[in-house]
């Protein structure tokens, strides 16, 4: 799995690409986490490139929402295809959530100006690496 994101002060933007199951809930959990410990008060998760989610996958972002909805703070899902969305939906995940049809669409939702700007991308370890975050020039 690999995570790109941005932040904007106590917005964290994160475009999730992979699968979010078992083997790899436990790194995005902690990198979630370290945001949320970080100040991080709003979350926008780009499931475009999600190829896959399970039960533990389903667990960690009802986790995340919780956590969120407990602290004042916003959730936006984007770009979800229709099976995720479904899923969601079915799962109660949008009770405590915003879903929009692309990233781009939530900005406005979380007072963010239009633009890409710089990513960073995180790479999720399998279950023996360290997360290494990597700059956009590849230097890490």
């Amino acid at each position: 799995m690999h995570i790109f994101e941005k932040r904007a002060g106590k917005v964290l933007l994160l475009k999730v690409c992979g699968r979010l199951y078992s083997k790899t809930v436990p790194s995005f959990e902690r990198e979630l986490a370290r945001h949320l410990e970080g100040g991080v008060s709003e979350l926008g998760l780009d499931l475009e490139n999600l190829h896959g989610v399970n039960s533990a996958g389903l667990r960690a972002l009802q986790a995340v929402a919780l956590r969120l909805e407990a602290a004042g703070g916003k959730l936006a899902f984007c770009a979800c295809g229709e099976l995720l969305r479904d899923t969601l939906a079915r799962s109660g995940l949008c009770a405590n959530a915003q879903l929009f049809h692309s990233l781009e669409d939530s900005l406005d939702f979380f007072g963010l100006p239009p633009g890409d700007g710089d990513w960073v991308r995180t790479q999720m370890p399998d279950e023996e690496s360290e997360v290494t975050i990597v700059a956009p020039d590849g230097r890490s």
